[in-house]
């Protein structure tokens, strides 16, 4: 059990790899890229923070999302995902980001890839099937 004063840390994600072609076998998982910021979002104690893929607080600057997160029913969490900029079709935007990180941050959308920890429990280790898929992410 960790110290109940220790705030959970960021996890530097793993980065993509990009292939010519798509393996053969059935085994293989992949995730969609969305044009945004990779972002973990880290529940604790002290409320939630928002980091970049290097690990930067961007939690002003996702300050929406972040408010959101905290209404989450969980005592704490690290969820790996995506900060976009969905125009009103859905579809990412890009170009948007910075704009929209500076001056209507209330139009970002999080995507959720992977739910790395939850209620003081490490399920990195755990196997990515359905029943870990469903979990929250």
């Amino acid at each position: 059990m960790r110290n109940a004063r220790e705030r959970l840390k960021f996890i530097k994600p793993l980065e993509p790899v990009q292939v010519e072609t798509p393996p053969v076998s059935d085994d293989w998982l992949h995730e969609i890229k969305y044009d945004g910021f990779r972002t973990q979002l880290v529940l604790d104690w002290a409320g939630v923070r928002a980091f970049s893929r290097n690990g930067h607080d961007w939690s002003q600057r996702y300050w929406p999302i972040v408010t959101a997160a905290e209404k989450l029913p969980a005592q704490s969490f690290i969820i790996d995902g995506e900060m976009i900029a969905p125009d009103p079709d859905g579809r990412p935007n890009f170009h948007e980001m910075h704009s929209r990180m500076t001056w209507n941050a209330e139009l970002l959308a999080f995507v959720a890839f992977d739910l790395l920890y939850l209620n003081d429990e490490h399920i990195r280790a755990l196997p990515l099937s359905s029943e870990r898929q469903g979990s929250g992410t």
